[in-house]
């Protein structure tokens, strides 16, 4: 199971689908076993029959999520410790499955926003590789019995041609140890939180990080908040399911100086890059009022209109910039093959 885990919306699907056998009385252990009957995938139904007997065997529903925390993480296990406290479990798996949806929803929506960028770059360079592991090494033999003297950027291509039908499976074998290192290297708090710090800076990507982190913590604060969880604990769980280390430890500071007695809107305003000046002033207005929770359920529609509009504009700014890559990767190759061939050319009108 290291390897496994449930999707998102398999969570989605699990927090609904309990709230509504919940809410017509259907007790929990009888809707965990439909539940399981339903599932076509192996790792869920096991999943369900291990909360089954844990339930079966009077341990409490949040309890037994606990053993499963790296399946669920803590949000989805929070949140129903409070509903059993508050005795309001199926109004809470309705606010956890409204999030996750939320959550879902807008990272899909920013991946397919980025899909054709990426699809573009990798198809250049697809091309250009199959050039020169298949196509260029075909003129060596040409140019060689011409015995023509080859222009710089030829020498350089064929050379890298003739390395990669050396080398290249271990050249393929690099990449990928390459790429599983640099995970591993990820999971380094430090390097971590440099590059999530650097990425709030970049152009575009930015402005569009700092508006899903906004849009998915207003969006948590306000669930937690309508769910009855107490703002220190809720701070904790938000900053626990940051996905920017940055975010991560601003929403950890903020909850040990609202521990320590400090008001909320003037701990965020420790963090002015990260929290914008409106949004210290929503939360300012929200917190006298105390309205603060319809005022994070506004800025999470607001931030993720503004995240979706950004990821929307996202592939006509690449644009430009991916068709300078493709001309330039297209032209060193076509100028590899044509000069020469040139040459050979006017060597034979002479």
């Amino acid at each position: 199971m290291l390897f496994q885990r449930i999707s998102d919306q398999e969570k989605v699907d699990l927090a609904k689908n309990l709230a509504l056998m919940l809410k017509s009385g259907v007790p929990l252990n009888e809707a965990l076993t439909s539940l399981e009957k339903q599932s076509h995938r192996r790792l869920t139904k096991r999943v369900l029959q291990q909360l089954r007997t844990d339930i079966e065997a009077g341990t409490p529903l949040s309890q037994a999520f606990e053993k499963q925390r790296m399946l669920f993480g803590s949000v989805f296990i929070n949140l129903i410790r409070t509903g059993e406290k508050s005795g309001t479990l199926e109004e809470n798996l309705q606010f956890l499955a409204a999030w996750l949806e939320e959550d879902y929803s807008l990272r899909q929506e920013i991946r397919a926003a980025t899909l054709y960028p990426k699809i573009v770059l990798c198809v250049s360079f697809l091309i250009g590789g199959g050039l020169s592991y298949y196509v260029l090494p075909r003129f060596i033999p040409l140019f060689s019995k011409l015995n023509v003297n080859l222009p710089p950027l030829t020498r350089v291509l064929l050379a890298g041609s003739l390395f990669l039908q050396t080398w290249g499976v271990w050249v393929l074998i690099g990449l990928i140890i390459a790429a599983a290192g640099w995970k591993a290297l990820l999971r380094i708090p430090s390097l971590r939180r440099a590059i999530d710090h650097a990425a709030l800076y970049m152009p575009v990507f930015g402005r569009m990080t700092q508006q899903y982190q906004l849009a998915v913590t207003s969006q948590l604060l306000y669930t937690l908040m309508k769910s009855g969880v107490p703002i220190s604990e809720t701070l904790l769980i938000v900053g626990n399911a940051c996905a920017s280390m940055v975010y991560k430890d601003a929403f950890t500071h903020i909850q040990k100086r609202i521990i320590a007695g400090t008001p909320l809107s003037e701990a965020f305003t420790a963090y002015p890059r990260l929290f914008p000046h409106h949004v210290l002033a929503m939360i300012t207005v929200g917190e006298k009022s105390g309205t603060l929770d319809a005022v994070s359920g506004t800025l999470s529609e607001y931030y993720m209109k503004e995240a979706l509009i950004t990821a929307k504009k996202l592939p006509t700014i690449l644009e430009p910039l991916l068709l300078i890559v493709i001309a330039l990767v297209v032209g060193f190759i076509a100028a590899a093959v044509i000069l020469p061939i040139y040459q050979i050319t006017q060597g034979l009108t002479r």
